[in-house]
């Protein structure tokens, strides 16, 4: 039998810029979806090419590594990595907050975009 040439999906964890856990999705696509993100550049940011997106900050699921929902809103990403054993840089705030206009403006052109797609499907 032929091996299917898709890959399973990895869990996503997703750190906002105060670096404390904010969501868990279940693949790469979905936590595109949720942050209106790059899937390439995610992918990236998730493997440690790339630090942070839109002020948030992407991590693949370690398979050695157990989260549960308690850790949302308190497990900080400093502390995840370490039990990862990985060694990443992190953005300062002073730096994201520099960016916000940037990521805001981008944020309501969508929204724009979606509204005009619902009327034209009207």
């Amino acid at each position: 039998m032929r091996k299917s040439k898709f890959k399973e999906p990895r869990v996503v964890l997703i750190f906002n810029r105060a670096r404390t856990l904010v969501g868990i999705t279940s693949s790469l696509h979905t936590a595109a979806d949720i942050t209106l993100g790059n899937l390439a550049a995610l992918s990236h940011y998730c493997l440690g090419k790339a630090s942070i997106s839109n002020g948030l900050y992407y991590r693949y699921l370690h398979p050695d590594v157990l989260i549960e929902l308690d850790d949302l809103g308190s497990l900080r990403i400093e502390d995840y990595d370490r039990l990862c054993g990985e060694e990443r840089k992190y953005t300062p705030l002073r730096e994201i907050k520099r960016h916000k206009p940037s990521i805001t403006k981008r944020r309501l052109s969508y929204k724009q975009k979606l509204k005009e797609l619902a009327k034209n499907s009207e």
